[in-house]
């Protein structure tokens, strides 16, 4: 049996605490104690509250043993039993271990010696900046291609919208995936920069340089 325990709650077993005292003891106080009495003094120092902390624990091996797993106030109860020295000294290492389940994640690359935690941070800000860079690059090449189409009087097109504005047959959405995809590997081969745009039947779409268009088209209704 367990009782139900908030996932960060401190907890110390009936056997972490029958440890605890018996380490903290000095050579001239009673003989150690052991599990069985501390079990037996359970129930009288916590009364019926104390079957909601029982619970099973490996003994060496491996078999489940009768324990108790104890919050952090039902733990100094119990150490108070023995001591008012003893319950300071539990209330004491259970705050330390609160302490440590509230204590943010280490920073991984804390144990990393000085030299290599300032590569690590160089390779990631290097890594950051030519990210910035390609995106620059690309809206560069953008503006530029669209620079260049408006002085040269050109514009950028659908397939559909190349159709309908140069008065060309209607041409089906297989007809324009076949010529859009001619489209891009031809803008790739030249160099020609690829636009997009909202399309309310198809969301975003390619536009090409009209240039890319007047020839795929050309070629692909000769």
């Amino acid at each position: 049996m367990s009782n139900e325990l908030v996932p960060t709650q401190v907890t110390m077993t009936s056997i972490e605490l029958v440890e605890f005292i018996n380490a903290t003891r000095s050579e001239t106080e009673a003989a150690q104690l052991t599990h069985a009495n501390f079990l037996a003094k359970v129930p009288k120092v916590l009364g019926e509250t104390s079957h909601s902390f029982e619970c099973d624990v490996p003994d060496s091996y491996g078999r489940p043993r009768k324990a108790f797993r104890f919050p952090k106030r039902e733990a100094c109860l119990m150490a108070m039993s023995y001591s008012y020295e003893l319950q300071a000294k539990v209330f004491d290492k259970m705050t330390e271990l609160e302490a440590r389940i509230a204590r943010p994640q280490a920073d991984p690359l804390a144990t990393l010696p000085p030299e290599q935690r300032a590569l690590v941070a160089l390779m990631v800000e290097q890594a950051e900046t030519k990210k910035r860079l390609e995106i620059t690059e690309d809206k560069v090449s953008r503006i530029e291609a669209k620079q260049q189409a408006f002085e040269e009087g050109c514009k950028y097109f659908t397939v559909v919208g190349y159709a309908v504005w140069k008065g060309l047959p209607p041409v089906s959405l297989s007809e324009a995936a076949t010529i859009g995809k001619r489209a891009s590997k031809l803008s790739a081969e030249r160099g020609v920069a690829i636009d997009r745009v909202r399309d309310p039947r198809f969301g975003m779409v390619n536009s090409y340089h009209e240039s890319i268009l007047e020839a795929v088209i050309e070629e692909f209704l000769g």
